[in-house]
């Protein structure tokens, strides 16, 4: 089982650091919402702006092909950004002939069909988010609808489920993946507490998640101050202090999680240990 050393901030002064990755090589990427711009950091380099696409680069990807691929909710498209070029294009901005009400995060299944939250406006009383499906041949689908702000999403390690987490409510919902591409809803793993509290104006509730090496899902609890852990039964493990109060989004690399901190306006490193 893993255990984890208290956090430790490793980059500050980000606007509102989204979408961590990291590359076969330990190069490091992350989206700052507030400035529009995707960045880069390479193994022992300081970090620096790769792309800046003038809208709000959210949730980000690395792609089969090796291009990181962005849900950029300003721009309301998801994008796709070349490294080596320093480059970016738009990859898709409509379904059905109406925009996007403005992506957040996404994942890549296994055969390289690509999976996309599109949440920007919805919420309890106004439940219109939804779910997209791109696959590598270019066929867009619209997987599932009536979401109230569908954010992290990801795939789990046997390729056979789509875990969406449901921000305003908490819920962590469940897809069966179906072999004609669709999808079909089971029970939820989890609901979270706290989530978002619209009398108040409180915001809070699950923001990314991603699978670790030990198989669980690690989710970043956004204004809850930590990343929880849960098993594939839906158990949570424990609650680990991500260093900040609004976890956005994390990444496994070597020996520890990065998690980025929206209001904080960093980057931490919380290392990893065997128990």
């Amino acid at each position: 089982m893993l255990a984890f050393s208290p956090p430790v901030r490793i980059l500050d002064g980000l606007g509102f650091p989204e979408g961590i990755n990291f590359g076969p090589d330990g190069t490091l990427y992350c989206v700052d919402i507030y400035r529009g711009n995707v960045c880069i950091m390479p193994p022992r380099g300081e970090l620096e702006v790769l792309v800046h696409t003038g809208g709000g680069p959210n949730g980000s990807r690395l792609g089969p092909d090796g291009k990181l691929y962005v849900a950029d909710n300003g721009l309301r498209a998801i994008l796709c950004v070349d490294p080596q070029t320093r480059s970016w294009e738009v990859v898709v901005d409509e379904y059905e002939g109406r925009r996007f009400l403005g992506p957040n995060d996404l994942c890549f299944a296994a055969d390289g069909t690509l999976y996309f939250t599109d949440p920007m406006g919805s919420n309890p009383s106004n439940p219109i988010g939804c779910v997209y499906s791109l696959s590598p041949q270019g066929e867009l689908r619209r997987v599932i609808a009536g979401l109230a702000f569908p954010n992290g999403i990801a795939i789990t390690p046997d390729g056979g489920e789509l875990l969406v987490a449901e921000t305003h409510t908490g819920i962590l919902h469940r897809y069966a993946l179906q072999q004609d591409g669709t999808v079909l809803e089971v029970a939820p793993l989890a609901k979270l507490s706290p989530a978002s509290d619209n009398s108040s104006g409180r915001e809070c509730g699950p923001d990314g998640i991603r699978f670790g090496p030990d198989g669980r899902l690690y989710v970043a609890h956004f204004g809850a101050g930590v990343v929880q852990v849960l098993t594939l039964e839906g158990e949570i493990v424990c609650s680990i202090p991500s260093g900040g109060p609004t976890p956005t989004n994390l990444a496994f690399w070597r020996d520890a999680l990065y998690v980025t901190d929206g209001t904080a306006g960093s980057i931490f490193r919380i290392p990893l240990r065997r128990s």
